[in-house]
């Protein structure tokens, strides 16, 4: 594993090589004020460039509003990185099977088929829950009658929760609908109450205390609301509060 060199020097001289060196990077804007670290001491040492030898820059970022820093490698320690560099894309290029000038087609086809898969992933656990609107339905408890579902789906964000929970309220016609769901280990809610419901039950108000549960928070309008909280462990308790907090 390459490291960088932790050496580090400062001075005027520096700041005249690193800024003429940057002023030459295409789309880097050096200002008067920039602040310019170098982290070899060949920038303190050096008067011009051409003693400085090859530059690799490694990393930029925002130090305040209008500067940037850099940080690169000078010399030797340029070209160590750059064997590195070029090491990392071999074994990268035959791990994928193509030649090191076709990575980036590979890579971004590998992208492409795993948003594909994943969207095929969610719109079946959809449609699978979605089969199973009517069976929700009749599971339903009245609470001061007021029609409440309270159920358990993991391994579904809240988006297709949103959408599946949208669905059960328009079948119930009016009532409370609670889904939660384990979400790589965290718990995910969503809550919606029918319109003529919202002068006594409200969504986000159900949701503040679900979450907090939960150990997270949440919120929302007074029919729908989500959130959730790191202690998965603690939602199937929260979801079996859902007919108490109905009931006020």
């Amino acid at each position: 594993m390459w490291k960088a060199p932790h050496t580090a020097g400062r001075g005027s001289r520096s700041r005249t090589v690193l800024t003429a060196l940057l002023k030459a990077w295409q789309g880097f804007d050096v200002s008067d004020r920039a602040v310019c670290s170098a982290r070899s001491k060949a920038y303190a040492t050096s008067s011009f460039t051409g003693e400085i030898g090859l530059i690799k820059i490694t990393s930029e970022s925002s130090v305040a509003a209008g500067v940037r820093r850099i940080e690169a490698v000078t010399g030797k320690g340029a070209q160590r990185y750059v064997e590195f560099l070029e090491k990392e894309r071999h074994e990268l290029a035959r791990f994928l099977k193509v030649q090191p000038t076709e990575l980036a087609g590979r890579i971004h086809k590998l992208v492409d088929e795993v948003k594909r898969l994943d969207k095929k992933v969610k719109t079946a656990r959809t449609e699978q829950a979605g089969s199973t609107v009517g069976d929700m339905v009749a599971r339903a408890v009245s609470v001061k009658g007021v029609k409440v579902v309270s159920e358990r789906l993991d391994n579904m964000d809240q988006s297709a929760m949103r959408d599946l929970a949208d669905r059960v309220k328009d079948k119930l016609r009016s009532g409370v609908v609670v889904l939660g769901s384990d979400v790589d280990g965290k718990a995910a809610l969503v809550v919606m109450v029918s319109k003529d419901l919202t002068d006594r039950v409200r969504a986000g108000d159900i949701m503040k205390k679900l979450a907090t549960m939960v150990g997270g928070k949440g919120g929302g309008r007074p029919d729908m609301a989500q959130g959730g909280g790191p202690d998965v462990a603690k939602l199937d308790a929260a979801l079996k509060s859902v007919q108490k907090l109905v009931k006020g």
